[in-house]
């Protein structure tokens, strides 16, 4: 059986830092050294990374340097109609 796939385009746009901000958490796992972080939205923002897609963003462990890097987004009513 053929597995059915939505497009990128039909689910909507993708969640940026800009377009989350106060709407929920991005929360950053190192595979590496097993260490969890908030992402500082804030500070992706102001460094001109805002309005990127989450998934293009390069994320790296700041105490290992790892780019072996989870990202999961957290309490999000993104994109939702009935929200």
């Amino acid at each position: 059986m053929k597995e059915r796939r939505r497009s990128v385009e039909s689910r909507g746009p993708l969640p940026t830092a800009r377009s989350i901000l106060g709407n929920a958490d991005v929360v950053l796992i190192c595979k590496a050294c097993d260490r969890s972080v908030d992402a500082d939205l804030p500070v992706i923002i102001a460094g001109g990374h805002g309005d990127l897609p989450l998934i293009e963003l390069k994320w790296r462990c700041a105490m290992c340097q790892s780019t072996k890097v989870t990202m999961v987004v957290s309490g999000a009513r993104i994109g939702r109609k009935d929200a």
